[in-house]
């Protein structure tokens, strides 16, 4: 690789899967960084305003010394009005916005049913006005431009010609990335214990806890025996079937809420045997990655992004139902009770398919992109 840029970077959502992914590319990067970073709350302010806040902090970036080659971006932010709030020498500088997610293909649950238009046009507007434009899987990318034509028609805007010549020039622009994972050393269960089952994610409906908790009470009702460990961050609108299932599952919780520890949740990943998801919203599943590469058996759905990004693994994926779920946990619960080796050979599959997403090979593969835009 040349020699190394200087890279400032701007994330206006500075927590949770954004944060880990700008924090460990960071470390593991041979480019030099500036960042500037807002905290993970209210998004839509953030999605709104961002751009503003942040630009003007440049000026004291430059004043300290540091000469940015490239401007890289996540889609919580207006690129376009973000570069054009920057200092005039700045402006020309190639730009790198990433898609952590889009906001055409959230699952709706208030607003009467309506998107936010100005958050989708931002994202629209993102990706015309930067260089590169990175999505960390094939599906975010579709989900949003493969939609665009329909939602313009629900605006009645009628020069669609000129917004497909424009997702056109995205397509062109665009390129699939792999998240980073830090590696963990995963941890062999004896046995001794009933198998420890893991759902980590936001406690919030797109993530569809219901489902899970009813197939769990199936589960304890048909007699099978597990530990439970339901972590994640709460939020304002967290679903109120984590008050029942709290009670319900009093004597299986190992681990309930947030772990503000990184070494807590670590620990908890490596405990784990099986991580779940039931999410119906989903662009890479970032946790899912962690807990798979700390040993634990994913369980997914046959939807969002799992088909795209465990296309080679039909094993760990139950199709959209809640049977299909109950049975895929029976089966796995039944090969750690009675099959430890068939458990266990499952699991290195599961491991190997992580290994490709450790930040030792990921950032050189985005330090490299980055020289391109």
């Amino acid at each position: 690789m040349s020699n190394p840029l200087n890279i400032l970077a701007f994330e206006p959502f500075y927590g949770g899967s954004h944060k880990a992914f700008i924090d460990g590319w960071i470390k593991h990067s041979s480019h030099n960084w500036q960042l500037l970073a807002l905290p993970d709350e209210n998004w839509r302010w953030r999605n709104r305003n961002a751009a503003v806040t942040l630009s003007a902090n440049v000026d004291k970036v430059i004043k300290n010394g540091f000469e940015p080659d490239l401007i890289f971006t996540t889609s919580m932010i207006d690129t376009s009005t973000l570069m054009s709030l920057l200092p005039k020498a700045l402006r020309a500088l190639p730009v790198i916005t990433l898609f952590h997610e889009n906001q055409l293909h959230y699952p709706l649950r208030s607003d009467n049913g309506r998107r936010h238009i100005d958050a989708v046009l931002n994202d629209y507007k993102s990706a015309l006005a930067s260089d590169q434009v990175w999505w960390n899987s094939n599906y975010n990318r579709t989900t949003l431009l493969e939609n665009l034509p329909g939602f313009f028609n629900t605006l009645r805007i009628e020069d669609l010609d000129e917004l497909n010549q424009n997702i056109e020039q995205i397509n062109e622009k665009s390129i699939t990335i792999p998240l980073g994972i830090d590696k963990f050393e995963p941890q062999r269960s004896t046995g001794k214990e009933p198998v420890h089952i893991v759902w980590a994610a936001r406690w919030e409906h797109d993530k569809n806890p219901e489902e899970f908790f009813r197939a769990l009470n199936k589960i304890k009702m048909n007699g099978f025996k597990f530990r439970l460990s339901v972590i994640g961050e709460k939020t304002i609108g967290t679903p109120k079937c984590f008050i029942w299932a709290k009670e319900r599952f009093k004597n299986e919780i190992i681990n309930w809420g947030f772990l503000p520890s990184r070494d807590d949740y670590i620990k908890c990943l490596q405990d784990g045997d099986i991580i779940v998801s039931t999410s119906k919203h989903e662009f890479f599943g970032l946790s899912i990655f962690e807990a798979v590469s700390a040993g634990c058996l994913p369980i997914l759905p046959n939807r969002v992004v799992y088909p795209e990004l465990f296309a080679d693994f039909p094993e760990f994926i139950y199709q959209e139902t809640t049977e299909a779920f109950i049975a895929k946990l029976k089966e796995f619960i039944s090969l750690y009770d009675n099959d430890r080796d068939s458990f266990n050979s499952f699991q290195q599959k599961a491991i190997s398919h992580a290994q490709q997403y450790h930040w030792r090979i990921v950032a050189k593969q985005l330090d490299l992109l980055a020289t391109k835009a």
